[in-house]
């Protein structure tokens, strides 16, 4: 896992943040159960669920721009999927990897060989609301690593690693975040380390 605090300039968060609250009153939003049932069958969605809403044209064009001008992807991915994830109080994500087969039989082949990123647009978020992205080498650990919402904050974990975002407090803020999902092979190897 990597975490780049700061990681977008203004005028990139800027654009971020007109085109979340612009994607807000848009019609086309999906729990995170409907978006992820063709390719998990609801298998990791139990608690309350964040609503996605699938970032697509320019908008990912602008996205993938970044991610190589940054040197996070060394070409444009085969598989880019870019989400705005609004995570409202009491919703949390059950422990999982991004390549979801792997969860349950370790090593196996799984057609979503992703990364998965992370990039928070909270500017404030107080530590006791919970939200916070927790990690662990394998399914089987007892400890692992947790990070706060933090704005502007990027974290990319490998896709591989089991993960969670612990359940936010019913006094939360909503919890907003950009979910980016890429093909490992586009992938700037130092990231993976």
């Amino acid at each position: 896992m990597k975490i780049i605090d700061n990681f977008l300039q203004q005028s990139e968060l800027s654009a971020f943040d007109k085109l979340i609250q612009d994607s807000l009153d848009k019609t086309g939003w999906k729990t995170s159960q409907d978006f992820y049932k063709h390719e998990i069958g609801g298998s990791i969605l139990s608690s309350i669920n964040p609503f996605l809403y699938e970032i697509t044209d320019t908008h990912s064009d602008f996205i993938i721009k970044i991610l190589k001008d940054n040197n996070i992807i060394e070409s444009t991915p085969n598989l880019f999927v870019a989400l705005i994830q609004v995570a409202q109080p009491l919703a949390s994500i059950e422990w999982h990897t991004d390549t979801h087969s792997n969860y349950d039989e370790p090593g196996s082949e799984d057609p979503y060989n992703v990364i998965g990123i992370t990039l928070y647009f909270n500017k404030e978020w107080n530590h006791n609301w919970g939200g916070f992205f927790c990690n662990k080498e394998l399914k089987e650990d007892t400890r692992g690593v947790f990070v706060q919402p933090v704005y502007n904050r990027l974290v990319i974990n490998d896709g591989l690693e089991p993960h969670a975002v612990t359940p936010i407090d019913r006094s939360a803020d909503n919890r907003i975040t950009i979910q980016l999902f890429v093909s490992r092979e586009n992938i700037n190897k130092g990231y993976l380390e």
